[in-house]
């Protein structure tokens, strides 16, 4: 996969150039933070876009959110600053969860595509840690910095359901299965990041097994459905499929 940082500087210098949905990205205003965290000037990013979070008419906008989210990221993959900023990866799902809460028209997340998705796998991969290691509270708590970032996340939604159902949230549990089942319904095979199909997959699969083992298989049938078109070359989840 192409570096993000690279898609975008590739993105920003075309729409630089071109003027291409300037509505959406303000090279003048938010392009010197998006170079200064190119060039891992990463401290000053953060203390610009701050300033703009700051600020009356831009304390709302969304993209000075998803650049700190973007610098608080590439410092949590920094050796050298992690004893200066231990929540480093935790600021950078707050700072996206906020630039999402205020795109709600979907306009300016769309440029970021491929930031957010690398950092909903890296969040992802920890739930599902947390999950395999039986801590079911703290799977939750990453599934759910996901579906603050995207509520349309399907497999985050499953892997949060089901380890709300592991750790006696049945309330919650099923809140959380009725708003996935209702995606699953509104989905198709290309609705989805092909970097977060393996999430997916698990969660189908979980999902599936805990309602075959309350003896109500038919409220896996819609994520099931969709999970046959999702994968259909995938033998594990055919076999599984073929067993339920």
């Amino acid at each position: 996969m192409k570096s993000t940082l690279s898609y975008l500087l590739g993105t920003f210098m075309l729409l630089a150039l071109t003027g291409v949905d300037a509505k959406s990205q303000d090279p003048d205003k938010y392009g010197p933070i998006l170079f200064m965290i190119i060039d891992k000037d990463l401290e000053k990013a953060v203390n610009k876009a701050e300033k703009y979070t700051k600020r009356k008419k831009t304390r709302k906008h969304p993209e000075p959110y998803i650049l700190m989210s973007m610098a608080y990221y590439e410092i949590s993959k920094d050796e050298s600053m992690r004893d200066d900023y231990p929540r480093a990866f935790r600021d950078a799902i707050k700072y996206a969860y906020k630039g999402a809460r205020y795109d709600k028209e979907n306009e300016y997340l769309p440029n970021y595509s491929e930031y957010l998705t690398e950092l909903k796998v890296e969040i992802m991969k920890e739930a599902r840690f947390y999950y395999d290691e039986g801590t079911w509270r703290k799977s939750v708590t990453n599934a759910k910095y996901v579906t603050r970032i995207d509520p349309n996340d399907l497999g985050a939604l499953l892997l949060k359901g089901v380890g709300e159902i592991k750790s006696r949230n049945e309330f919650q549990a099923e809140k959380t299965f009725e708003e996935a089942t209702e995606i699953a319904k509104a989905s198709s095979p290309s609705s989805f990041n092909s970097e977060l199909l393996p999430f997916l997959r698990f969660g189908m699969m979980e999902f599936a097994q805990i309602m075959k083992e309350r003896g109500e298989k038919e409220k896996a049938e819609p994520v099931l459905a969709l999970g046959a078109e999702t994968f259909p070359e995938d033998t594990e989840f055919q076999n599984f499929l073929a067993a339920f």
